[in-house]
């Protein structure tokens, strides 16, 4: 038996039209009426999808981030900005600098304005939209280079940045002192050796102020110089001498040696080749002694630095007959005696260190020292060594006993000293001394340069 297509009910073989519901016997389904139901989808399935759309939303979004993030022409256009704002400050921010480097950033802005900034900023956005396997120098109109462009994988094969680094000029020290110290901000650069040559500083295009100091048995030096740093392709040199005169010598016999302001250099004239350089206004009282076949100890004529012209060159000649001197040590009679004020700043120099033992201070008694002399580093070291260990001090006599003549400006007072010294449990020691106090003048006031201690008594109780 057949049945309806469209509602099942029954139909007899010679029916052409169902009786149920009117349809044809040979009508086709509708597509409504094809289509079998569909079972709902579970609640786990509808969770995972909307979980892997989630996901994929925040990957492109994380994507569109990191892409701006590293996108190269970002750093490059906030330089650009910087440059146009004139904030040095903020340029410098978005390059990789070598920290020992000097750096003047509103010299450095400078610089790259004068150097024709936008020819700089479009080799650099070449740089970064092409596909260049190696670093790319950026340079300047000189062809000098200012800026490396190099690229940097953040995550190999997917992420890549560019790191724009500054480069440096190389800086080498020509300079005419050993041992000398050069300050450049709070950077402080010492050459001991003035003939080496070598790497002393790097820094990157601008003006710098560099102040330097040096001393030799002559003398003290300070001097200032001012230097633009351009970019280089190979090393920038700095002349930093010192301002002073140098004699060449002329002597009968290299082997002698000499003596400035009475104190022997230990040098032979042969070994020392010239003389200077002498700072300049230095006074200077030069001599030289040679001991000849017969052991004796002659001296040459002295020679003043700053009494008459010398073209260049100092003469030490010695008389081959000569008569033993004397006395060995060297004697100079001042213009003026001021041999009171000498004697006047020991004296006061004495009433100030009893009180600056007792408070343990240096820095009372530093105003009468010479900066960086023997007697200034001792007294020092003294006066640190005894620090919080109780003792006190208490001077009894303070005796000027005689003053000698000491170079052009200076004397040795000699002066006999008491004084009785307790420590910390109570006992007490007395002593007796005898020393030479080496005094120079420095401009108006003076300064001892140096304690000599000749003998000491002591007595306990």
């Amino acid at each position: 038996m057949e049945v309806c297509k469209h509602c099942g009910h029954e139909m007899g073989g010679e029916e052409t039209f169902c009786t149920e519901c009117g349809a044809p016997k040979d009508a086709p389904l509708t597509r409504a009426e094809a289509k079998a139901p569909k079972a709902p989808m579970p609640r786990k399935k509808k969770i995972t999808l909307i979980s892997i759309g989630a996901v994929l939303v925040i990957l492109l979004t994380a994507h569109l981030i990191l892409s701006s993030m590293l996108d190269p022409t970002t750093k490059i256009r906030a330089m650009d900005r910087a440059v146009t704002n004139n904030d040095a400050g903020a340029f410098v921010s978005e390059l990789s600098l070598d920290e020992k480097a000097w750096l003047n950033e509103k010299e450095y802005l400078q610089y790259m304005k004068e150097n024709d900034w936008e020819t700089i900023r479009e080799q650099m956005l070449d740089a970064v939209s092409g596909q260049q396997r190696f670093d790319t120098i950026i340079r300047d109109e000189y062809g000098s280079p200012l800026l490396s462009v190099k690229k940097t994988a953040v995550i190999p094969g997917m992420y890549k940045t560019y790191e724009i680094e500054a480069v440096p000029t190389e800086i080498r020290f020509l300079t005419n002192m050993d041992d000398a110290s050069f300050t450049v901000g709070e950077e402080k650069i010492t050459v001991e050796n003035a003939a080496e040559d070598e790497v002393n500083a790097k820094a990157y295009p601008g003006v710098y102020k560099v102040e330097g100091e040096a001393s030799n048995v002559y003398g003290k030096f300070k001097d200032t110089w001012e230097y633009q740093v351009l970019a280089e392709e190979s090393d920038y040199y700095m002349e930093l001498y010192f301002a002073g005169t140098t004699y060449d010598v002329d002597t009968n016999q290299p082997e002698a040696i000499l003596f400035v302001n009475g104190k022997s250099t230990k040098k032979s004239l042969d070994e020392l080749g010239v003389i200077g350089p002498v700072p300049d206004g230095n006074k200077l009282v030069l001599h030289a002694e040679w001991t000849n076949d017969k052991k004796e100890v002659v001296k040459s004529g002295q020679i003043r630095t700053y009494d008459g012209d010398y073209w260049g060159e100092l003469s030490f000649y010695f008389e081959e007959e000569l008569e033993e001197p004397e006395e060995s040590v060297f004697e100079y009679v001042p213009e003026s005696d001021d041999s009171e004020a000498a004697e006047a700043h020991v004296l006061d120099f004495r009433e100030v260190y009893e009180e600056a033992l007792n408070a343990e201070d240096f820095s009372m008694i530093a105003p009468f020292l010479e900066d960086g002399s023997q007697a200034s580093a001792e007294f020092k070291d003294y006066l640190d060594g005894i620090s919080g260990k109780g003792f006190t001090y208490a001077f009894t006599e303070n005796n000027i006993v005689k003053s000698t003549a000491y170079g052009v400006d200076g004397y040795v007072v000699t002066t006999d000293e008491a004084f009785i010294f307790t420590d910390s449990e109570g006992e007490k020691t007395h002593y007796e001394r005898t020393k030479d106090y080496t005094v120079i003048k420095d401009g108006d006031s003076w300064k001892i340069e140096e304690v000599a201690i000749n003998e000491t008594n002591r007595s306990d109780g």
